[in-house]
């Protein structure tokens, strides 16, 4: 697949980009806003008893996902995070999302740099998960990577990676919905992906019906 680049030399917005930008974030707001109105209707409605939090999470890690390290630079040094929540948002224009926990200790550097890149695992990047996972230690640690055309880094591992600006990082509960404006997009391996199922790593099994 070839790599998708933006010509980030000039500051200046193309023709017509900017107003697209605005209209975007414009559309985001009103999203949210219609969210948290429909919050405050529940939080004054009649309701059953919510389910506890150990079932809520027990019942979502039913629901298999892939693995991926959000990297970014801060002070010119490498930072990242193990994210299982990826979200491709829009497609005009190009839009994905993470979903941070607002107690990362990560994610604060990540804001302040601005943008991101998200590196899908291969099945073989189990320790890389976990690695990356864990707080107060050197995550880089004998891992192969290197920065890329925006000073992003990229594991050597990854299978594919998306470089983006962040758009908006608006609060949800007590997680962080980051929208982020693709910049490039990039195939490195045709490996199977990375799993998390059940609290657990897998590999892929075997393919059941053919994609079309």
């Amino acid at each position: 697949m070839e790599s998708v680049k933006q010509d980030t030399r000039g500051t200046r917005p193309r023709s017509g980009s900017y107003g697209i930008e605005v209209a975007n974030r414009e559309a985001l707001r009103g999203a949210l806003a219609e969210l948290e109105e429909f919050r405050g209707r529940c939080r004054t409605q009649h309701q059953a008893p919510v389910p506890s939090e150990r079932q809520f999470r027990d019942v979502m890690g039913r629901f298999a996902t892939g693995v991926s390290v959000v990297t970014s630079t801060y002070l010119g040094e490498p930072v990242g995070m193990t994210v299982q929540a990826i979200a491709s948002v829009s497609l005009d224009p190009l839009l994905v999302a993470f979903f941070p926990a607002a107690s990362s200790s990560s994610w604060p550097k990540i804001r302040e740099s601005a943008k991101f890149c998200i590196n899908f695992l291969p099945s073989s990047g189990a320790e890389i998960g976990k690695q990356f996972a864990r707080s107060g230690t050197d995550k880089f640690a004998h891992v192969d990577w290197e920065f890329n055309q925006f000073q992003l880094p990229v594991l050597g591992a990854a299978t594919s990676t998306i470089s983006c600006n962040i758009q908006a990082a608006p609060a949800v509960g007590d997680h962080l919905f980051v929208v982020g404006h693709v910049m490039d997009v990039d195939t490195l391996s045709n490996d199977d992906p990375l799993l998390f199922y059940s609290g657990r790593f897998w590999e892929m099994g075997q393919q059941l019906v053919d994609g079309e």
